[in-house]
């Protein structure tokens, strides 16, 4: 992820943080943090806050550009009995909702900033794509 002020973000989930490097790949510093165990995606908001998907404690973090962990939201079960089945890649629309994709059903799910569920996309074979709300 390329920020506004043209800083690179690398998810390093060996390594458990965030790389943040100029645009010639050379480093500029670590966002880590303790609840941070295995970051697999990186995006920057509107309001200059990273978000990022943690495979291993299953849900988004968010974190201020100073590696202030501001909050956990969408929580993600691989048992099915969560949100999301898994927490891997996400995108952020024009709205700055998260939009996940959940691997096992086929769906796209809309959350708002907060992490509310807003709407499944539902992908159903035998009928095509809806909108659930």
């Amino acid at each position: 992820t390329v920020t506004t002020d043209r800083s690179v973000l690398v998810a390093d989930c060996h390594n458990n943080r965030i790389a943040v490097m100029n645009t010639d790949l050379k480093h500029k510093r670590y966002i880590t943090h303790q609840t941070m165990t295995s970051p697999v995606d990186v995006k920057v908001n509107n309001n200059k806050l990273y978000v990022l998907s943690d495979e291993d404690n299953e849900c988004l973090h968010v974190f201020s550009l100073t590696g202030e962990k501001i909050r956990s939201l969408i929580s993600c079960d691989f048992r099915g009995n969560a949100q999301v089945i898994t927490c891997n890649s996400f995108c952020l629309d024009k709205k700055q909702n998260i939009l996940m994709a959940d691997y096992r059903t086929y769906n796209i799910k809309v959350f708002s900033q907060e992490g509310a569920l807003l709407h499944t996309l539902e992908y159903r074979e035998d009928r095509g794509n809806t909108i659930r709300p």
